[in-house]
């Protein structure tokens, strides 16, 4: 039962504080308002804070600019902790636009959809990237 209530508990908070927080981050996206990469992390922060999960960071990103980071994850925990511990934005398969609200969230996050089995496809979005690299983010 009390398994069953922690999970109840968790989706309602994830339920609350996600349309916000999206609000925030469209019109920060939109205006140039503070608190673009600010809105996902506490996003981030809040689903691990539910979940359970302890985050502890050894080291830190290197400062210079700009800054590309390579990470495999295992599973969409890890994203989440990635997600709240820096600003940072995702590449994503294209195929997990099946996902609508996640894919949605990912949009407004400024993500990259690319099209893993389609090369041709994969290396104009790469040239997005690039060009996002580029001007800092």
């Amino acid at each position: 039962m009390r398994g069953g209530l922690r999970m109840a508990f968790g989706i309602a908070a994830v339920a609350l504080v996600t349309p916000p927080l999206a609000l925030w981050l469209a019109v920060a996206n939109r205006t140039g308002l503070p608190g673009a990469a600010l809105a996902p992390r506490l996003w981030h922060r809040t689903i691990l804070r539910v979940l359970g999960i302890r985050v502890h960071v050894k080291g830190k990103l290197a400062a210079g600019r700009p800054l590309l980071v390579a990470a495999n994850h295992v599973s969409w925990t890890d994203i989440m902790v990635i997600g709240a511990t820096a600003a940072v934005y995702f590449i994503a398969k294209r195929e997990r636009s099946d996902w609508p609200i996640m894919w949605r969230l990912a949009k407004l996050r400024r993500g990259i959809g690319v099209e893993s089995d389609r090369k041709r496809r994969s290396r104009a979005r790469m040239h997005i990237v690039a060009e996002r690299v580029h001007s800092g983010d």
